[in-house]
Formats: structure tokens, C-alpha cells, sequence
């Protein structure tokens, strides 16, 4: 089982659109699995009116290390989504979003000295996800 660091709370009208277990079971082969750490969060814009028209990001996989930092630290953020497109985000992180990400951390196994991310964003109006890369 990965380690759970935190799991926010949700109001009724939100949901998470994966389980630690799942994750667990996507990402537990990893060689960087002892040291992955998965959080649960609130999604906040999406408490607010009219938060929902542009994309959000759902699951985030990040890589922080710098020169001064002891610990090499692998994070993987799941954030909340509304109730009602739960089910199609859990689909599309099945069918092709959580191979990405396995994937992305794959080849980023022997990361040292930077800061990296990959953030999966759900497109609702065109029900499809969408991945951004970031380094630094």
C-alpha cells in the first residue's frame, strides 16, 4: 500500500475520482513506490459558482528535490471533483490517465536535483483529459 499523508474532507457535492487502493495497485511496482507519497485534497474552485468551465486538474504527479533537500520527495496529489463527472473521470484515469502518469514516473526514476510535474486536467465540456508537463 502507498502511504496516504492527507485526505481532506469533502462537501456532499464533490467526490474523489480515485481510491488509495486503486493507486495503490497502479503504482505500488514502482521503484520509487516506497518513497511516494499520495494526498487527497480539495479542489476549492470548484466549491464556487461557475467553477467547472475551464479545465481542472484531477491527479498531479510531482518530483521535488533540490541540493539542499535530505530526501528525495515524490508526491501524488488526487483532487476533488464534482459528483456528477466522477464516474466519467474515473473511466478516462482507468482507460488512459493512470497509464500516463505510470508512464511519466517511469522514466523519471533517477530524478536528483529538479523539480518536475505532471498535471492531468479534465476538459468537461469535451469530456476528455488533458496533460501538462512542467519542470522547475
Amino acid at each position: 500500500m502507498l502511504t496516504t499523508s492527507r485526505k481532506d474532507r469533502l462537501p456532499k457535492d464533490l467526490s474523489y475520482p480515485a481510491r488509495a487502493r486503486t493507486l495503490s495497485e497502479v503504482f505500488g511496482d514502482l521503484p520509487q513506490a516506497p518513497k511516494l507519497r499520495v494526498r487527497f485534497s480539495l479542489f476549492q474552485p470548484l466549491c464556487k459558482r461557475g467553477g467547472r468551465e475551464k479545465p481542472y486538474t484531477v491527479i498531479e504527479a510531482r518530483y521535488w528535490g533540490t541540493t539542499t533537500a535530505p530526501e528525495l520527495r515524490w508526491d501524488l496529489l488526487v483532487l476533488s471533483v464534482p459528483r456528477d463527472a466522477c464516474h466519467k473521470v474515473q473511466e478516462l484515469l482507468i482507460a488512459e490517465g493512470f497509464g500516463r502518469v505510470k508512464r511519466w514516473l517511469q522514466l523519471r526514476g533517477d530524478l536528483k536535483q529538479t523539480t518536475q510535474r505532471l498535471s492531468v486536467q479534465y476538459n468537461e465540456a469535451e469530456k476528455h483529459l488533458i496533460y501538462n508537463e512542467s519542470i522547475g
